[in-house]
Order: structure tokens, then C-alpha cells, then sequence
């Protein structure tokens, strides 16, 4: 692709990317430092702080102090969906493009993934992932992150997937079905691909366009990363249960929320050990029962959950 070539076009949308970003002082330097690289000038970037207590906003502020494409804002409400939701409001552009604060884009991230939106006329495009560092726990999640990815392109070159870490999508559409969930404080990307789903919206997905991804590195982060993950899936279930139930809702994601899962894991996981091996055997098994975990407490508490953060 031509440097600057998006900027030829006529009528180029201004392009917002937001980064939601909590106590990111280890990576989010590398992230900015790769953004305001890009190959196209036409974008702002919004950096939505959400209440960190580490130097992350000293690090924000030494950017945009030079770079006035830098927009800073604090969201003191917890949560990944809040965060989201304060970026949208603030932003200027056309097309929102998303990318999180543990990831670094190459040069070219935006020019590549605004084109089909641009000349193509797709409202929602999705990109993948490299893995930034080496480590048992790393290495073991971007092999499995992987395996969800192939297994939900169901319809090439459309993928039933939303992943926020390497994400554009049209303003107007992410408006018209209602933005992120506020309430939601994880999974808030795959709540918002069912309401893409359910409004009829398919997904793009860009497989060679890759953002490195910094992955938890201790099996604790990973604990704690996978019981909330199952916890909102659960909350994300009750919301959307007649979705869920019907044939065309039936989603991996969710899949645990079945008795039938219950019944089928103990030889899901046989048949992964035979296929797999011990080592990738062992990574599903734990993050799997952790997430079940999760599940049974998200059935306990989604109603309240959900009342509490409507009315916070």
C-alpha cells in the first residue's frame, strides 16, 4: 500500500481510536509510541483513563504535551464498558477504531483496516493477533485465543467474533444499535457482537492484519482473567437468553451456560488430550473449569449484578 493513501481519498472521515486503558504503565507507552506512527494523519486518539493508580496519565500527558491528536479522559466508573462508552462519546470521527493498551500496531493498522470500510462498504472490520512475549502462560493463551478465532470464521471472509484489541467499525452503525454496555465491566466486545448479529451486521475479518498483544504472564492474571470472563459471560447470557436459545444464537461463548456442556466437557476434554496433547490438554482444563466458575457465580448474582450497575 502507498503511504498516505487513505488521506487521497475524497471526503476521508476523520478516524477516532480509542484506547481504554487501567493502570497500563507497563505497556501503554509502546502502544502510543506505535499509534502515532501510522501511515495515514487523518485520526485523533482518544486514551480513556479508567481510574488507574499508576503513572498511566503521566504517560498519556507526555504525549498528547507534543502530539495534539492525543485526546486524555478520566472515567472514574469501573469497568471496560464504561471506558468504551466515554471514548464514543468524546469522539469526532466517522469510523472508531479500537485497539487496547497491552497492544502494539504496526505502521500501516489504520490505512488497512479503514479500506474496506472506505471503498468497500463494510461497516464492521475485525483484525488478529501476534503474541508479544514468550512464556508458559503466554505461548499457551494466543495458541488457544487462535483456536477461537478459526473456529468462529463460519461464513470467509466473515468471522462471529469481535475482539476490541484490533477493531474498526462505522460511528453510525456502532450508534444505532446502542454502543457499548456501561454496565458491562468485561466481555462488553461480545456482548456487542450479538447486538451486530441480532440487527443483522457481519463482521469482516482481516486474518493477516495482526496487532502484537502483550498476554498475561502469570497463572494468578490468568486465574483472575478467565473467572471474570466466565462471571460476565454468565450476566451476558440472562441478557440475551432468547438470542442464546434459539438456533442461530447458539454461541462457544456461552455454550457452558447448557446442561449439555456439564454433561459433554469431561469428553470434550478427553478428545482435546488426544488431539492436543498433555501440555495444551492442561492449559484447557484449568481456564476451562476456572470459567465454569465464573459461570456459577454470574447465575447466582446477574440480576443483581445488573440492577446495581443500571443504577450506579
Amino acid at each position: 500500500m502507498t503511504c498516505n493513501r487513505i488521506d487521497h481519498y475524497v471526503g476521508a472521515p476523520l478516524i477516532s481510536v480509542i484506547i481504554p486503558v487501567r493502570n497500563g504503565e507497563l505497556t501503554l507507552e509502546r502502544c502510543l509510541n506505535s499509534i502515532v506512527k501510522q501511515s495515514i494523519s487523518q485520526y485523533e486518539i482518544i486514551v480513556v483513563d479508567n481510574s488507574s493508580n499508576d503513572s498511566t496519565p503521566d504517560i498519556v500527558r507526555s504525549f498528547s504535551s507534543s502530539d495534539p491528536r492525543i485526546v486524555y479522559r478520566f472515567e472514574p466508573r469501573r469497568g471496560r464498558g464504561p471506558a468504551r462508552a466515554e471514548g464514543i462519546r468524546v469522539s469526532r470521527g466517522s469510523v472508531l477504531a479500537w485497539t487496547d493498551a497491552d497492544c502494539e500496531v504496526p505502521t500501516d493498522w489504520l490505512e488497512r483496516i479503514i479500506e474496506p470500510i472506505m471503498k468497500s462498504g463494510e461497516g464492521v472490520v475485525q483484525g488478529n493477533e501476534d503474541l508479544m512475549q514468550m512464556g508458559f502462560w503466554s505461548n499457551l493463551a494466543q495458541d488457544a485465543g487462535q483456536r477461537h478465532y478459526e473456529g468462529q470464521i463460519l461464513d470467509p471472509p466473515y468471522i462471529d467474533h469481535v475482539d476490541t484489541k484490533n477493531f474498526a467499525i462505522r460511528k453510525d452503525i456502532l450508534m444505532e444499535i446502542g454502543g457499548f454496555d456501561r454496565r458491562l465491566r468485561a466481555l462488553e466486545d461480545f456482548e456487542l457482537k450479538i447486538r451486530l448479529k441480532r440487527s443483522g451486521y457481519r463482521t469482516l475479518f482481516l486474518r493477516d492484519l495482526r496487532v502484537k498483544h502483550y498476554h498475561r504472564e502469570t497463572f494468578f492474571d490468568l486465574f483472575r482473567s478467565r473467572f471474570e470472563q466466565g462471571f460476565w459471560a454468565a450476566v451476558i447470557f440472562y441478557l440475551h437468553r432468547d438470542f442464546f436459545d434459539s438456533e442461530k444464537g447458539r454461541d462457544n461463548t456461552i455454550k457452558s451456560m447448557y446442561i449439555k456442556d456439564v454433561i459433554m466437557f469431561p469428553m470434550h476434554l478427553a478428545l482435546f488430550l488426544l488431539r492436543y496433547g498433555p501440555r495444551k490438554f492442561f492449559f484447557e482444563a484449568i481456564t476451562g473449569y476456572i470459567w465454569r466458575l465464573g459461570n456459577f457465580k454470574g447465575r447466582l448474582l446477574h440480576r443483581k449484578i445488573l440492577e446495581e450497575r443500571s443504577n450506579g
